[in-house]
């Protein structure tokens, strides 16, 4: 049976409408059309689509980026779906009529997005009674921390975060939540919040999850007129349960403010 060559042809890809980010979508030659978010390519793009030949194969990238951030109302266990068709004239079809063969389409899972967010309280008092409330060197300063966790569009499970602390910050009290949920690890200077399963929406259709505790300082010399970290490491792991990947998020050192000097044998700038 003689299997004939097909000659010019013009291959569409066809993009999801939601979850991508339309100004970074990149492609070898072709068009990009955002208004219909259909990539064409034709002979003048790509050579191997001017003449292709019974078993010959040819290959064309493309990329693009998912939103950061996609909100959970409405787009749970959300997903971009990608096809692509090539119109022929050398197939079987009604005279001088383009013949199109969609081929398979691919749909890619995406993960959740988890979020945390802190807030660093000066205590105006420490545990003695006396007066706080600003960093100064060779004073002992008492903050409290509050972390919001907030997770997007899948549920997880197994979700744990893990902190950091420098050697110059000390542990003192956990407020909440009360139990083994949270553990702070003198030896290593570390915390772990161990939250389990986590549902899509938390923070955003339902209470965020939520944990407190108190740390405390004390600056020295060399740390005056700077700033510090006070938690230096963090990250998140868990698994989600619609792509079935592991995840692993890190988030920003949490600093403190300014460290006021000493001068005159004590006496605070």
């Amino acid at each position: 049976m003689y299997i004939q060559a097909h000659l010019y042809l013009i291959l569409q890809t066809h993009l999801p409408g939601k979850y991508i980010k339309r100004n970074t979508v990149e492609h070898q030659g072709g068009y990009y059309d955002s208004r219909s978010n259909i990539i064409k390519w034709k002979a003048a793009d790509v050579e191997k689509l001017k003449n292709l030949q019974p078993g010959e194969e040819g290959k064309i990238d493309f990329s693009m980026q998912i939103q950061d951030e996609i909100l959970p109302e409405g787009n749970k266990n959300p997903y971009i779906r990608v096809y692509s068709e090539i119109e022929s004239l050398d197939v079987d079809s009604p005279i001088f009529e383009n013949k199109k063969v969609i081929a398979q389409q691919s749909k890619t899972l995406i993960n959740s997005i988890m979020n945390v967010t802190s807030a660093i309280e000066y205590l105006p008092k420490d545990n003695n009674g006396e007066d706080g409330g600003s960093l100064q060197v060779d004073k002992k300063i008492f903050l409290r921390v509050k972390l919001d966790m907030r997770n997007t569009t899948n549920d997880l499970r197994n979700v744990k975060l893990k902190a950091g602390f420098p050697s110059g910050i000390s542990w003192e009290k956990q407020i909440y939540p009360e139990g083994d949920n949270l553990e702070f690890h003198n030896r290593s200077n570390q915390m772990e919040w161990k939250m389990g399963a986590v549902s899509a929406g938390t923070g955003f259709m339902s209470p965020s999850e939520k944990a407190e505790f108190i740390i405390s300082v004390t600056p020295s010399m060399n740390q005056s007129g700077h700033e510090i970290d006070l938690i230096s490491d963090m990250q998140i792991r868990a698994e989600d349960v619609f792509t079935g990947n592991n995840l692993k998020y890190e988030f920003k050192v949490i600093k403190s403010g300014i460290i006021e000097g000493l001068q005159n044998g004590g006496v605070a700038l």
